[in-house]
């Protein structure tokens, strides 16, 4: 009886401080390079680029020398 109650309370105290750590511990599987978020996440980001690329071409174009 009284082992049943310690090895219980073991496994749900050791169960709780599984929860509470998990997000400080980083994820040991890093995200999918290939993934739909990253493909979209680096699109944006070319997006961007690319829109700072025009605008600084368009203010190199119009000073004057």
């Amino acid at each position: 009886m009284v082992t049943e109650i310690a090895t219980t309370a073991f496994a749900l105290i050791a169960l709780a401080i599984y929860l509470s750590v998990r997000h400080y511990v980083p994820d040991p599987h890093p995200p999918n390079p290939h993934s739909v978020a990253a493909i979209r996440a680096r699109l944006e980001g070319e997006k961007r680029v690319a829109a700072a690329s025009r605008l600084a071409a368009a203010r190199l174009s119009a000073h004057p020398m």
